[in-house]
């Protein structure tokens, strides 16, 4: 556990992709379009923590105990 950062920053990628395939699953079976944009915000999120940004931590950790 060396490395936190990275590790939930690949957490955070992996919920976005998750969140493109769900989108696209639902577009396949509803045939409608679904963008969560979310999914723009996961990914920030991910590329900040794994590039060890302190003030990024901060926020997550804050924003995610409310």
């Amino acid at each position: 556990m060396k490395d936190i950062g990275k590790i939930t920053g690949i957490y955070f990628y992996l919920l976005a992709v998750m969140q493109i395939l769900t989108s696209f699953i639902y577009f396949q079976t509803a045939n409608h379009i679904n963008i969560n944009l979310g999914i723009v915000l996961f990914f920030v999120i991910g590329y900040f923590l794994t590039k060890h940004n302190e003030k990024t931590r901060k926020i997550v950790i804050v924003f995610f105990l409310l």
